[in-house]
């Protein structure tokens, strides 16, 4: 199919002439309903040529007139009854009615029945609350003094034999008290009774009750190796070692320190030995042909030839 293009004004034309074709169907349109039943639609005309892109629009076409109201339908049928409905609750009951007037005049009192049996004995009562307490009574006279114990055997005493600080690992042999309470594995302090800052600890190896010889073996020490020997003694139970505590969070870095001054030059090394001669690189391309030469000197005449013969 073609596209026949037509000008603008034509457009126009053309668009006002459909719009009076449409105002006069429904004109006619109208004068149908009233006058009687609208015949069947006819077939749908061909479409009108497309017009010119850009023409003006035309104006909106009136509403069409509104149809006129259908007659009302048969009434239906009645539909079957309902299912009965469920019993409804029961009423409240009604007031009781008032007591009749007694009858004839009152009887003689009967005789009095014989006593009956002696009822069963109740359950036990309930515990009556706690009463209060009563004032605290005056405090006694002091009991007489108890005999004196007897003395304990303890682990303070004194040592005079001679000798120095040792090192952790090394162990000491000296006499203190006799029939003290020391046991193999006890843990001691010795320290220079003269000067207390200067000490070592250990655990007892061998103690003679009898006659005092103790023998310690040193595991911490204020300064084992120290010079000089020391003739008096303190000695007494020292408390265990404690648990290593975990270890502290580290430090944040420090200031990175300023440039040290530039170290003086080192002494030139030795020139290394010559390197092996390189492959010869491939040829290169042929350059460019030369400009011509200047014309050369004519040369000289030659001889005559000789004559014909």
């Amino acid at each position: 199919m073609s596209i026949q293009l037509i000008e603008p004004g034509e457009a126009l034309a053309v668009w006002r002439e459909k719009i009076n074709a449409t105002f006069e169907f429904l004109a006619d349109f109208a004068d149908d309903l009233e006058a009687g039943a609208i015949g069947a639609q006819g077939p749908q005309g061909y479409q009108g040529p497309q017009g010119v892109n850009g023409g003006v629009q035309g104006p909106q076409g009136t509403q069409g007139a509104r149809g006129y109201q259908g007659s009302q339908g048969a009434t239906g049928a009645q539909g079957a009854q309902g299912t009965q409905g469920v019993q409804g609750v029961q009423g409240a009951q009604g007031v009781q009615g008032a007591q009749g007037a007694s009858g004839g005049l009152p009887g003689p009192q009967g005789a009095q029945g014989s006593q009956g049996s002696q009822g069963a004995q109740g359950s036990q009562g309930a515990q009556g609350s706690q009463g209060t307490v009563g004032a605290q009574g005056s405090q006694g006279s002091q009991g007489p003094q108890g005999t004196t114990g007897t003395a304990a055997t303890g682990y303070k005493t004194t040592s005079s034999e001679p000798f120095s600080l040792p090192d952790i690992g090394q162990s000491r042999q000296f006499l203190v008290g006799a029939g003290l309470a020391y046991l193999p594995g006890a843990r001691l302090r010795v320290a220079v009774s003269t000067d207390s800052s200067k000490w070592f600890e250990g655990r007892v190896t061998a103690y003679n009750t009898a006659t005092g010889s103790m023998t310690v073996l040193c595991d911490l020490s204020s300064g084992g190796g120290q010079s000089g020997t020391f003739n008096s003694w303190n000695l007494n139970l020292a408390g265990e070692r404690g648990a290593q505590g975990a270890q502290g969070a580290q430090g944040t870095v420090g200031a990175q320190g300023s440039q040290g001054q530039p170290g003086a030059q080192g002494v030139q090394g030795a020139a290394g030995a010559a390197g092996a001669q390189g492959a010869q690189g491939p040829q290169g391309a042929q350059g460019a042909q030369g400009a011509q030469g200047n014309m050369g000197f004519q040369g000289p005449q030659g001889e005559p030839g000789a004559p014909c013969l």
